[in-house]
């Protein structure tokens, strides 16, 4: 039978410094958050961070660092 991996709280998915934020991003992880009432994320790739309105490729834009 397979391992059961529960769910983590909002309070367990809020970063505490920005070196947890950076890990993160380092990591591989996505980041989705709510800024100015819309849902945003942020992801990391090889060739630089991708930050979109959910759901909104034509506002996907590219950063280095």
């Amino acid at each position: 039978m397979g391992k059961i991996i529960k769910s983590n709280t909002p309070e367990q998915n809020k970063f505490e410094i920005i070196s947890d934020f950076k890990w993160c991003m380092k990591c591989g992880g996505e980041v989705e958050f709510e800024w100015n009432g819309k849902i945003c994320i942020i992801t990391y790739r090889t060739y630089g961070i991708s930050i979109s309105e959910a759901n909104k490729q034509e506002t996907k834009k590219y950063v280095k660092t």
